[in-house]
């Protein structure tokens, strides 16, 4: 099977769905759907085709800015390309990659960019190593002398006692409130002097 049979045989696997559509004439007709595929999709059906091809050197091709898709491993390439590494020869093999990502296989040449190196593929029946979840931590053992901040919040303490208590007596009238009230009960009230002393208006 050639590089391009294989492609088009991936591609398959996330599509076609088909619709059901009524022509005018009253006639139904299915018509063949393929949904676009995520960029994870893109990403393993390239690393599939280079996987399938590896003894011929078939890769991908690195891409670690603008447009790209993420291998199975996490790895970032191109969307659209697959790199053979005996002849540094790279192949556009979708049109559309993203939207229709219909196979193809247009030869661009070789490859010149140093940051667009090639990617060996990974298999893809091997599951992205998970990384084992991190152990407990316990907490390291306080070896400070506390003693100074006890006495200190101590200390506070009482200090807010004896403020509360102050506070409450200085809420209090300056006589006991049962002479008020028997002052209040006789009629007194109190109002300016207006009488004489030692016959002195």
């Amino acid at each position: 099977m050639s590089v391009l049979d294989t492609l088009i045989a991936e591609r398959a696997k996330i599509g076609p769905v088909y619709d059901t559509v009524t022509l005018p004439d009253g006639t139904t007709k299915q018509v063949d759907h393929r949904p676009y595929p995520t960029p994870e999709q893109l990403g393993a059906l390239l690393n599939a085709v280079a996987w399938a091809h590896r003894a011929e050197g078939w890769g991908l091709s690195a891409k670690p800015g603008g447009y790209n898709v993420p291998m199975p491993n996490g790895a970032r390439i191109a969307s659209d390309i697959l790199h053979n590494r005996n002849d540094n020869v790279i192949v556009d093999c979708l049109i559309a990659a993203g939207e229709r990502s219909e196979p193809t296989w247009n030869v661009l040449g070789p490859m010149t960019d140093p940051n667009r190196p090639w990617v060996a593929p990974t298999d893809p029946g091997t599951a992205p190593p998970v990384d084992p979840p991190l152990p407990p931590v316990e907490p390291p053992a306080c070896t400070c002398d506390l003693t100074p901040v006890l006495d200190a919040l101590a200390d506070l303490h009482e200090r807010m006692g004896a403020l509360e208590i102050a506070v409450r007596e200085a809420a209090q009238p300056s006589q006991p409130p049962w002479i008020m009230k028997g002052v209040l009960d006789l009629g007194f009230t109190r109002r300016p002097f207006t009488g004489t002393v030692g016959g002195q208006s």
